[in-house]
């Protein structure tokens, strides 16, 4: 049978780059496209983020899906998207579509590696100018900022707190009804600290 046409894409992933579609900054991706890429930090210390300055694929079908880890095993940085048309391996939360008003991200690495990993397929008819976004690192900072908050279960006495959990050691938490996170004993009704969530919140 015939070889089917090769796909190029970038391979040795660090800080300082830029990370594009196959068709690069100028050209658009291929018919078929099925592949991963992982950014990792120069150094242990460091975490990767990724901005993106354009975006537009094919709508449900072309879809770029961002892990937060070194693998596509990690957690997602998912969209709203549903699971869409053509290729389906990775599920919902695919991102697709002309994003130029609203632009992916940005995506920080808040897991132990500092990685994110990118996965793109594209389905076998029609292509767009893809993507482009800036690969910086800078340091994991002392106190990481969970991801994926939610709070559910409200009744007129509690809650449930979640969260994604990160590489922290642990979290802390306020409930209150007026000032900042930290301010103090003003509007302050509750607060903790715990190593793992969910939270049950006990007003």
């Amino acid at each position: 049978s015939l070889w089917s046409a090769g796909v190029t894409f970038p391979t040795a992933n660090t800080c300082g780059g830029v990370f594009t579609d196959t068709g690069d900054s100028t050209g658009q991706y291929s018919n078929n496209e099925n592949y991963t890429v992982t950014y990792c930090p120069d150094g242990p210390t460091d975490q990767v983020q990724a901005t993106f300055t354009a975006f537009n694929t094919e709508a449900t079908w072309d879809k770029l899906f961002v892990f937060n880890g070194n693998s596509t095993a990690a957690p997602k940085y998912a969209s709203t998207n549903p699971i869409g048309n053509g290729p389906t391996q990775y599920g919902t939360g695919g991102w697709w579509g002309d994003l130029t008003g609203n632009l992916p991200g940005p995506f920080l690495a808040q897991n132990p590696s500092g990685c994110l990993t990118f996965a793109f397929v594209s389905d076998g008819g029609g292509t767009y100018d893809g993507w482009i976004a800036n690969i910086a690192c800078s340091p994991i900072p002392t106190c990481v900022t969970p991801y994926n908050t939610a709070i559910t279960g409200v009744t007129s006495s509690g809650a449930s707190l979640s969260w994604t959990n990160n590489s922290s050691l642990s979290y802390d938490y306020e409930v209150r009804t007026s000032g900042a996170a930290g301010s103090g004993a003003a509007g302050l009704v509750l607060s903790g600290n715990v190593t793992i969530g969910p939270v049950a919140l006990a007003l």
